[in-house]
């Protein structure tokens, strides 16, 4: 495997979305990434969003990214990692099951460092 400090944006968010998929975590690429990636640089985002397709714990995310290296840091949402920052998105609120998970994951989400 390549080493994440040598992958582009698209290979990160690829080998972060199919190790997720493994633990049956679903995300959508979205935000300026996408945009980067389908115009081919020719609009640049310096962080990799990801909407999460169904709520997921995050617990269960935790642990499928301390499996490529990642550790936890609480309060933000982010990931970083050698200048690429992935953030964690909840699912939009009219598709989650129970209005308490919402309030469980707006504002504190876990951050995580290579």
């Amino acid at each position: 495997m390549k080493a994440i400090s040598k992958m582009t944006q698209a290979e990160v968010a690829a080998f972060v979305q199919s190790h997720l998929r493994k633990h049956q975590i679903y995300v959508t690429l979205s935000g300026g990434a996408a945009v980067s990636i389908y115009t081919v640089n020719r609009y640049v985002s310096a962080d990799i969003d990801l909407v999460e397709d169904a709520y997921t714990d995050r617990s269960k995310i935790k642990i499928a990214m301390e499996e490529i290296g990642f550790r936890e840091k609480i309060g933000i949402s982010s990931i970083r990692t050698h200048n690429i920052s992935l953030n964690f998105r909840p699912v939009p609120s009219p598709w989650v099951e129970h209005q308490s998970s919402i309030s469980k994951r707006s504002g504190m989400q876990p951050e995580f460092y290579e």
